[in-house]
């Protein structure tokens, strides 16, 4: 990554990193330099660079994500640069979200906005880039798992509505991988092991029939036996309720 990010250094005139910065960025990448104030600085010039020469800070933030114990830089300030970051390509989108879905797998959710998220992930569907599609089913797959486990009553009932409607009105027509239609289905088995009826109900009415349709002959069939017992739906389709 170092040669490759002096490379990209060399393109960048106005804000071209110092000898000094390079060594900071080399030590951040293997490990040898604390992600503090300073160092931090450091990474954010980088993730201001043209959108073609930006993706060595977002692939370094997608690492650190998962290792902020002791970190000077708080969620809050990290979040902001991951969700602008969405927006400048497909390459740069892709390690953003993959740097939120670490995030959340850390269970720093409750520092993630995921209504404003998954509206700027679902944005970037379709896409030809097979990671980045992985990535959106990851982080709503993560958000099913440390979001809805520890919130209670109504706020968790929202936000097992939130996953459910992107999962079935938004996410399913438009995913083209197996890997990511399989992550949806977990998804949807996480919320649905809650046995909220009101779940259940609004899983029926928002036709969850047609995506369990579309997955069923590519997923590993035991992941669709146990989503469509959950709805009280037979294996031949028919609705038990």
């Amino acid at each position: 990554m170092i040669i490759k990010l002096e490379q990209l250094n060399a393109t960048e005139t106005e804000k071209a990193l110092s000898e000094n910065e390079l060594k900071v960025f080399a030590g951040l990448a293997k490990g040898i330099v604390r992600l503090s104030k300073d160092s931090f600085a450091v990474v954010l010039k980088v993730a201001s660079w043209k959108e073609e020469n930006r993706f060595p800070a977002l692939d370094l933030l997608r690492h650190k994500c998962l290792h902020l114990t002791g970190s000077e830089i708080s969620v809050e300030e990290l979040v902001p640069v991951l969700v602008s970051n969405m927006a400048a390509g497909d390459t740069n989108a892709m390690l953003a979200v993959a740097a939120l879905s670490n995030l959340i797998s850390k269970q720093h959710h409750k520092s993630v906005d995921a209504i404003d998220a998954l509206e700027k992930m679902s944005e970037l569907l379709p896409s030809e880039h097979k990671k980045l599609e992985i990535s959106i089913s990851t982080f709503i797959h993560n958000l099913s798992i440390h979001l809805t486990a520890s919130t209670d009553g109504l706020e968790s009932l929202e936000l097992h509505i939130l996953i459910l409607s992107t999962i079935l009105t938004t996410l399913h027509p438009l995913v083209k991988q197996v890997e990511s239609e399989e992550r949806l289905l977990v998804t949807l088995g996480n919320i649905l092991h809650s046995k909220q009826q009101e779940i259940i109900d609004l899983a029926h009415s928002m036709d969850v029939h047609q995506f369990i349709l579309k997955v069923e002959p590519r997923v590993k069939g035991e992941l669709v036996k146990e989503v469509k017992t959950m709805l009280n739906i037979s294996m031949d389709g028919i609705d038990l309720e």
